[in-house]
């Protein structure tokens, strides 16, 4: 994991009270080389951990722990077959490697939750003018995603709260609406390890208005800290400061305890369901 290695090896120096200038001419290399190493643009070799490790004086625990990540970086994911935006691909990466996830939405729903022709809708509405080969990229890349992490055993454990205008909104028409909200009805019935509330309008204001965000969580005993990813139209940022998680924490808490119970949540998304495939056209 190349950005959780990243934030080790920044936190290390912190903590060894050394800057960035003073590290590179230490080790007789560039400012940037270490800059690209800490922010995860450059892939770090064991023997840069190895010499950062010694210069910092990591305990022994940590130094094995960075040295596992070294040569997990090293290794070929699937998504490196792509050429995605680094925070993406990031994301992807934390995915895969998470205990647990918590995820609110605003306008649309999960990419991991969504059908191949929602994605297609929701994907397609970045590009002006539109890009047929880039769109099916992105597309398979987010099927290939879904499978990675529904599929995994364990799977993680998920929450996701949903605005209802999430789902009021139509995406490609009743079709593609109706079979998105049959999607989400199916995830609830075959996994139970993910729960799916839905914020009704009715509500009104609440903590999550303005924001879409996912705190994922990682197995005890690994050296991956929780964090926060934030995504929009301009990009995607990570949080990794614990105030940051603690503030995302109580946040997703406030917007599930003012969504509708589970239960009462699948009533509405049947129900939202029925009202699409009332409005699609009659079969010729």
């Amino acid at each position: 994991m190349r950005q959780q290695l990243a934030s080790m090896l920044r936190e290390a120096r912190h903590a060894a009270g050394m800057t960035i200038d003073q590290v590179a001419a230490h080790l007789l290399c560039s400012p940037a080389k270490i800059s690209r190493m800490e922010t995860g643009k450059r892939p770090a070799s064991q023997r840069d951990v190895r010499d950062l490790c010694d210069h910092y004086s990591v305990d022994t625990e940590k130094r094995e722990q960075m040295m596992a990540l070294a040569q997990d970086g090293r290794r070929r994911s699937w998504w490196d077959e792509y050429e995605l935006p680094r925070g993406y691909s990031n994301l992807i990466g934390m995915e895969a490697a998470a205990s647990s996830m918590r995820d609110f939405k605003s306008s649309t729903v999960n990419g991991l939750l969504q059908t191949e022709e929602y994605a297609r809708e929701v994907i397609s509405s970045y590009f002006l003018p539109a890009n047929p080969a880039l769109i099916d990229q992105l597309v398979a890349v987010r099927m290939e995603r879904q499978q990675a992490v529904l599929r995994r055993d364990p799977l993680p454990d998920m929450h996701f709260v949903l605005d209802e205008a999430a789902l009021r909104r139509v995406v490609g028409g009743p079709v593609v609406m109706e079979e998105q909200l049959g999607r989400l009805l199916a995830i609830t019935d075959e996994l139970s390890s993910a729960t799916i509330q839905v914020l009704s309008l009715r509500h009104g204001a609440h903590a999550a208005m303005d924001t879409t965000f996912t705190v994922l969580d990682f197995p005890p005993g690994t050296p991956l800290k929780p964090v926060v990813h934030v995504e929009d139209v301009f990009g995607d940022m990570k949080l990794e400061r614990q105030e940051d998680v603690d503030n995302a924490r109580q946040v997703f808490q406030r917007a599930a305890d003012a969504a509708l119970p589970p239960g009462e949540s699948r009533e509405l998304l049947e129900e939202i369901r029925a009202q699409y495939e009332r409005e699609q056209p009659p079969e010729r």
